[in-house]
């Protein structure tokens, strides 16, 4: 997916609900930090929505952003990443706009393979608690298949 094909479903007016599965989202190595260009924005877009999952593939970090104005009747997150890496942690804080989404009232994380160490957690859960709805935040470690 491209930020274009995201800004199309964007626009569309009677969008209430949205998952989606990225198998891959960036041209970045499982190595290499992060380029800007590779993170998907969420832009003003998305004025209907009320449910938004979002998953990453078993071996891509977390490429997707909140920007202001985006999402404004989202209430519901579920995110599905494979683990927390220490990019998002160190670098961003957790910080992928979550207070940009002015009506969030619950927010699931869900982590597959490599999981969430006990410190990062502890990152995500400030990160989550300082939204002025303090939603509610649910973090769930999928077992890895054998």
């Amino acid at each position: 997916m491209t930020q274009d094909d995201l800004d199309v479903l964007g626009d569309i007016p009677a969008l209430r609900s949205l998952a989606f599965h990225m198998e891959i989202c960036t041209k970045t190595t499982p190595w290499e930090d992060p380029r800007p260009e590779d993170w998907l924005r969420i832009r003003k877009g998305f004025q209907s929505l009320n449910s938004f999952r979002f998953e990453c593939g078993p071996w891509e970090w977390m490429c997707l952003i909140f920007e202001a104005g985006s999402m404004p009747k989202l209430e519901i997150l579920d995110l599905e990443v494979p683990s927390v890496e220490n990019y998002l942690i160190q670098k961003l804080g957790f910080d992928l706009g979550i207070n940009n989404l002015s009506c969030i009232s619950t927010v699931t994380l869900r982590f597959s393979n490599r999981g969430c160490s006990q410190e990062n957690e502890v990152a995500i859960r400030k990160s989550v608690s300082i939204h002025r709805n303090r939603p509610a935040l649910e973090i769930i470690r999928k077992k890895a298949r054998s």
